[in-house]
């Protein structure tokens, strides 16, 4: 697995992001001691406007695997943030309404390094994604 992709519907990972980060690099070195190799781990996280990544390794290399928190705050919340900001960029000329097509939105919603899930597991009795955000599932499986 290289990408590890955890919705919690709260705030609560990404708050904790660093202190998963820190335990994830303990836990690693621990299990992984009489290993040649310790694979890097880095937790990222979703903000509506940047992204976070905290990993103590400084290893600035492509991570063996990468655990993305996401949140509901990254779904809805992050569309209506992007449409004002396409609007005002219209208001100040920055780019033209001619401009403004799918492909412009998907631009702006998408995340570096932030790819779709090729696999759900929803631990409910009911399929409900609670604000999942949509462009992140439409090929999923679940």
């Amino acid at each position: 697995i290289k990408m590890l992709s955890i919705y919690n519907v709260e705030d609560d990972l990404k708050n904790n992001a660093q202190l998963l980060q820190s335990y994830i690099d303990t836990f690693s070195r621990h299990f992984f001691i009489h290993e040649k190799f310790i694979p890097i781990i880095r937790v990222t996280s979703l903000c509506a406007s940047t992204k976070h990544i905290y990993s103590n390794n400084e290893d600035s290399s492509l991570p063996d695997m990468q655990v993305n928190l996401i949140s509901y705050a990254d779904g809805r919340p992050q569309i209506v943030e992007v449409t004002k900001n396409l609007a005002e960029d219209v208001i100040q000329g920055k780019i033209t309404s001619d401009e403004l097509d799918v492909e412009e939105l998907d631009r702006r919603l998408s995340v570096p390094r932030f790819s779709e899930p090729q696999l759900l597991i929803l631990f409910s009795p009911k399929i409900e994604l609670e604000g999942f955000p949509p462009w992140h599932i439409h090929l999923t499986e679940i």
